[in-house]
């Protein structure tokens, strides 16, 4: 799952570089990527899929952000 948390910063920082603030960058590393990875991780045992911007809604719920 650390490898689908890198992949997914990895992802937002090439996004929005410029738009997003050093302490929206820790929220996300901290709180949004590692329930991305385990949302993926879920979807992928049970053989559905998600865009990236759906799974990072879905993270955004989750945690009340």
């Amino acid at each position: 799952m650390r490898e689908l948390e890198v992949k997914y910063l990895e992802k937002k920082k090439k996004e929005n570089v410029a738009a997003m603030a050093a302490h929206e960058e820790e929220e996300f590393k901290e709180k949004i990527a590692p329930l991305m990875a385990e949302v993926e991780v879920l979807l992928e045992k049970s053989g559905d899929s998600i865009s990236h911007e759906g799974l990072e809604a879905l993270a955004r719920w989750k945690s009340g952000l």
